[in-house]
């Protein structure tokens, strides 16, 4: 039996911008910084410190994603075409609504810079709570007995 090759082969992913490359360092460096202020506000001696950072945390992660999706509408807009769109809208009504979409998307880019961080932070909390201190903590202090 004789293997045919495939039809549409998938073309080589390009090599990321020096734009997004630049993007990927700042989100980075933020999550960083957004987790040491975190971790390191548990060792504040002052009570209920770390407490009033995670809520503190979880409200600008609550309010910046709830902001995010409805400056966005929803992405009700991303990817839309003209022939989407109704048939009684002029074509300049139509390309106005996708260039809108295209817009605000553009112009809210840089929640991303705050979001992404963030959900790194407490995904990190979470690794930290539930597996460090949860499994491997314990095995490794056995395994040092």
């Amino acid at each position: 039996m004789k293997l045919q090759k495939n039809p549409s082969p998938r073309e080589p992913k390009k090599a990321p911008s020096e734009k997004t490359k630049k993007e990927m360092l700042i989100i980075v460096a933020l999550s960083l910084a957004f987790m040491f202020f975190y971790f390191a506000a548990a060792y504040i001696p002052v009570p209920y410190v770390s407490f009033i950072v995670m809520i503190l945390y979880m409200l600008a992660l609550a309010g910046f994603a709830v902001a995010y999706i409805a400056y966005n509408y929803a992405f009700t807009r991303k990817d839309v075409t003209t022939d989407m769109l109704p048939d009684d809208w002029s074509d300049e009504k139509k390309h106005e609504f996708i260039q809108k979409g295209k817009d605000r998307a553009q112009r809210s880019r840089w929640m991303i810079f705050v979001i992404f961080p963030l959900i790194v932070t407490f995904m990190a909390d979470v690794l930290y709570l539930f597996i460090w201190e949860g499994w491997l903590k314990g095995f490794f202090i056995n395994l040092i007995k």
